[in-house]
């Protein structure tokens, strides 16, 4: 199934969980990373249980440090 993460289309097998993505990229213990699935800020302790769908838009956000 394909979802776009930050606008970019992204492959997933179905029934893919936002935690199963993460881990897709790495990022499960990344800090100062805030996700929202169709413009829904997801929290962190909802990544396991939120599954995708077909088409979900993704939008993922690191923190920067400047200065």
């Amino acid at each position: 199934m394909t979802i776009n993460l930050n606008q970019q289309p992204i492959e997933l097998k179905e029934q893919s969980t936002l935690f199963d993505l993460l881990m897709q990229l790495n990022m499960t213990e990344q800090k100062g990373i805030a996700v929202a699935v169709n413009q829904m800020v997801i929290s962190k302790s909802k990544w396991n249980e939120t599954i995708l769908l077909l088409n979900d838009n993704i939008t993922l956000i690191k923190a920067a440090q400047g200065g």
